[in-house]
């Protein structure tokens, strides 16, 4: 059986990482990086999805972050990705 305090250590864990996600990220950007998301498996308009879209960069035409709820939406983000890249290396 899972106590309370299970759960509040759990919790108190869960708090920690997603603070720590958030500053790392928000430095990495803040030095002009774009971090790219995929996020695979993950529940759309969940918390998890929030705090990855949180992570990616975010340009004034979109989030560099691509849901894939599914293995075969998978290779759509990657391809995403790449175009992304590709582009930007046209353009720099």
């Amino acid at each position: 059986t899972v106590s309370s305090n299970d759960d509040t250590t759990k919790n108190n864990a869960e708090a920690a990482l997603a603070g720590r996600l958030d500053a790392i990220s928000t430095s990495i950007k803040a030095q002009g990086v774009n971090i790219y998301v995929i996020g695979f498996e993950v529940t759309a308009d969940s918390a998890t999805e929030t705090r990855l879209r949180a992570c990616a960069t975010t340009r004034p035409d979109r989030t560099l972050y691509w849901g894939s709820p599914t293995a075969a939406d998978l290779d759509a983000a990657f391809r995403g990705v790449a175009l992304d890249l590709v582009s930007l290396r046209l353009v720099e």
